[in-house]
């Protein structure tokens, strides 16, 4: 056994300016399975050569399915794009041979490119079947919005006989890419995407668009990616349910909505919408907004609904002349209601897109906008599979909405 040292780097960016301390460690490793990261050689090309041999000596046998890349990277100590260049290395010597959803599997021990029989058949019926399979990934999924949206996705992966795994982000980054990760590895032939929004754009989703994976924005969008959207017009739907605000003779408005570091682009078109019609109308009420604290998707803790009707509480006491609310979502516009039944306000009537249908609170009149989720579902699930079957695809799709009542 070798002791090997390696560098553990810890940078320390508020107080030492990008100064980036490291650590010696020492790890005990067979000697057999070290690569020489200090050779000449590009590290993928030792790996490949490693790899070669473990095939022609008969540790791996024709039809026999390799680790992954990311077991490989592991067992071998190197980086998963290290990994990565071996495989493909192999694959273009005609050792191996891979199959989406499947794995990758010893084609020959000597370099040919023939594929031994014995993998083909075990190995066909899987990638042609992986070749059907899409992935879905969503912020969550309530009453309110998500689960028609998946309804039509299932309809419409029925119809053209393909199917569909879905996964679930919570609004949080790291998960959004550990879910496309997890999709890649089941061999997911393309993704529908209702993409985590933040200042900067992930770069695991910059990646797949740049590459030309098969992608399809749902609900909102990452300006200048070539992605496809599919999706409401969030800008003149938020023109029309404000302008029913000021024509029903409205003039003091208020804007509810989550912290604007959590907005998605669909909110700020929203914000962006009502803004517009209020200056359509030569109103000044784009500055009079209640930003309430991000609530727990699924089961908002009672400190957080407290907070935020005390943040409500405190708005009208500030704006007792409000009489009128637009709410971004159905999220917002249940905490809303549930605010105004236990403060003292003159709201008269509240606005939001999507009914809260979990929200049995209405102390006001309430009109809202209703998306069509089920067909919004539908058309993603099309064109996805248009993009993955090399179909042309319109970059915007505009599911119709309307007002109720």
């Amino acid at each position: 056994m070798l002791q090997i040292p390696f560098l553990i780097a810890f940078p320390m960016y508020k107080w030492y300016n990008h100064t980036i301390i490291h650590l010696i460690c020492y790890t005990e490793v067979d000697s057999l399975d070290i690569l020489d990261t200090r050779a000449k050689t590009p590290l993928y090309l030792e790996l490949y050569r490693k790899l070669c041999q473990e095939i022609e000596s008969g540790k791996y046998a024709v039809g026999e399915k390799l680790p992954s890349e990311k077991e490989i990277a592991e067992q071998n100590n190197v980086s998963r794009i290290t990994s990565k260049h071996a495989m493909e290395q192999l694959v273009s010597e005609g050792y191996v041979r891979r199959f989406a959803g499947r794995g990758t599997f010893v084609s020959s021990l000597s370099g040919s490119a023939v594929l031994a029989e014995t993998a083909e058949e075990s190995a066909a019926p899987a990638a042609q079947k992986a070749s059907k399979l899409i992935g879905v990934i969503m912020e969550g999924m309530s009453n309110d919005f998500g689960a028609e949206i998946l309804m039509g996705i299932e309809q419409k992966c029925a119809e053209l006989d393909y199917s569909a795994v879905v996964k679930f982000t919570y609004g949080n980054e790291e998960r959004e890419a550990a879910c496309i990760n997890e999709l890649l590895e089941a061999g997911v032939s393309g993704i529908v995407l209702m993409c985590v929004y933040d200042e900067v754009y992930s770069p695991v989703v910059m990646k797949l668009a740049l590459d030309g994976f098969p992608l399809v924005f749902l609900d909102r969008s990452l300006k200048g990616l070539a992605v496809p959207f599919v999706g409401t017009n969030h800008l003149e739907a938020s023109r029309q349910i404000t302008g029913k605000l000021l024509e029903r003779g409205h003039t003091s408005l208020a804007l509810a909505l989550f912290d604007e570091s959590h907005n998605t682009s669909s909110a700020e078109e929203r914000v962006v919408g009502y803004v517009e019609s209020c200056l359509t109308h030569n109103l000044l009420c784009g500055s009079k907004r209640i930003s309430l604290k991000r609530e727990d998707i699924h089961r908002p803790k009672p400190e957080e609904r407290a907070r935020n009707v005390q943040i409500i509480r405190e708005f009208f006491n500030q704006n007792p002349d409000t009489t009128a609310c637009l709410a971004l979502s159905a999220r917002v516009a249940c905490i809303l209601l549930e605010a105004l039944s236990k403060v003292e306000n003159r709201v008269q009537l509240v606005a939001a897109f999507d009914g809260p249908r979990n929200c049995i609170q209405t102390p006001c009149e309430f009109v809202y906008v209703e998306q069509d989720q089920f067909l919004m579902g539908k058309t993603a699930c099309t064109r996805l599979v248009d993009a993955v079957e090399k179909r042309e695809v319109p970059m915007v799709t505009y599911i119709p909405h309307q007002l109720i009542p």
